[in-house]
Parts: structure tokens; C-alpha cells; sequence
């Protein structure tokens, strides 16, 4: 009980973090970064939160500007879920991975996951992305394009 809610802490002080761009982003981020560290301690007495809360702790990283951490993180989330057999964890970590670097793989399998367990919720918010990634990769190719035809070589 007290793993899930101090992840329950840990994504609710995040989610504050992300809404807010003012000085009160580094409050959230404190309580954040508290909720992430308590919420570490415990996952070793409560294993199966391990892939959740190695991912919190991957937002947490990528939300104070810690890149490389974050994907040191995201890794092992995703080594853990798919070591327990945690399918939807699994799914998540890809999605937020594909959500945070723009990468098309990561959404792909996240969509794969959420389409085989059911989980209709975060498929359509998966493939939203998908589309998204698709739209503005497509808006900078053609901005590309655009541009070597008023500065060609």
C-alpha cells in the first residue's frame, strides 16, 4: 500500500511539475523528487513496483533537465517489466519514452502492447502521439524542403 502511494505522489507532484512553466515548477519538483526517493526505498520490499517506479524516477530526471538519467531509468523499467512479465508497465514506459524523445519506435511498441492486453485508453492516447510525430515530421520535412528551394546549393 504504502509503495503505491508514494507513486501515487510521486505522478500526481509530477503532472503539477509539467502543467506549470512559473517558480512553482521547482516546488512540485521538490515534492516530486521527495515522493520518487521514498517511493525507491520501497520498491525493494514491494518488487512489482519497481517498473513504475523507475519510471516516475525517469520523469523526475527529465523534468529537472537530466536527459542521460532519464533514459538510464527508462532502460531499466523496461528491463524490469518485461523481466516480471509487467505488460502494461511495459507499455507505459514505451510510451512515455516515445513521448519525451519523439521516437516513433518506442510509440510503435507501446501501441503493440496496449492493442494485445486491451488497454483502449492508452492505445488511443499512443496512437495520437504516433500521429502527432507523424504531422510534425512531416511540417519539418516539407519547412526542409522549403527551405533548399529558396537557398539551394
Amino acid at each position: 500500500m504504502k509503495a503505491g502511494l508514494f507513486s501515487g505522489l510521486a505522478e500526481t507532484y509530477l503532472l503539477a511539475a509539467e502543467q506549470n512553466e512559473t517558480i512553482e515548477r521547482a516546488a512540485w519538483l521538490k515534492k516530486a523528487g521527495r515522493a520518487c526517493r521514498d517511493g525507491m526505498k520501497l520498491r525493494l520490499a514491494f518488487h512489482p513496483g519497481k517498473p513504475k517506479a523507475q519510471r516516475l524516477q525517469s520523469r523526475y530526471e527529465w523534468l529537472k533537465g537530466n536527459p542521460a538519467q532519464a533514459q538510464g531509468w527508462w532502460h531499466q523499467s523496461l528491463a524490469e517489466a518485461e523481466t516480471l512479465g509487467m505488460r502494461y508497465e511495459l507499455g507505459l514506459t514505451h510510451l512515455e519514452i516515445g513521448q519525451r524523445l519523439g521516437e516513433g519506435a518506442h510509440l510503435e511498441k507501446a501501441c503493440e502492447i496496449f492493442a494485445e492486453i486491451g488497454a483502449e485508453l492508452d492505445l488511443a492516447r499512443s496512437r495520437k502521439l504516433q500521429i502527432t510525430l507523424l504531422f510534425t515530421g512531416f511540417r519539418l520535412a516539407c519547412g526542409l524542403q522549403a527551405t533548399l528551394k529558396f537557398y539551394p546549393s
